[in-house]
């Protein structure tokens, strides 16, 4: 647990002033670290959202193909990358999406930190792709 916690904490500190989501979940899809974007478009604040997961919000669409990126991630062993478009709490969304598997010390699966924007703000997630590369194959 101590290797997520500095994982955390580095996290918040690379992303400060990023202008998209960010969520950490466990295998399970718990929320154990959402940024104040990703709350504030659910109506609640960040620590509000801490245990529970996609399912308290989300169509079932959207929960399997959270399912299915997340698994995909794992099986992978490096993050993704897609590009996304539909419906997100009743409004139209195209988004740009990067997934990192989270890994225990003895290299099973713990979770998955993803990030969001909208489409034309991709640009922004871009640029903090490497620090986040380094931070997640430490």
């Amino acid at each position: 647990m101590e290797k997520i916690r500095d994982l955390l904490q580095a996290l918040q500190g690379i992303t400060s002033g990023f202008k998209g989501s960010l969520v950490v979940k466990d295998v399970q899809g718990k929320y154990l670290y959402v940024n104040s974007i990703f709350a504030d478009r659910l109506g609640k604040k960040p620590e509000e959202l801490i245990g529970m997961s996609a399912s308290d919000f989300f169509s079932e669409e959207i929960i399997q193909k959270a399912k299915e990126t997340d698994n995909l991630a794992y099986a992978k062993h490096k993050p993704i990358e897609f590009e996304t478009k539909g419906s997100l709490l009743g409004e139209p969304f195209e988004g740009y999406v990067i997934k990192w598997p989270i890994y225990e010390n003895w290299g099973r699966p713990f979770g998955v930190c993803f990030m969001s924007v909208a489409r034309e703000e991709k640009e922004s997630l871009m640029a903090l792709r490497e620090k986040l590369n380094a931070l997640f194959s430490s």
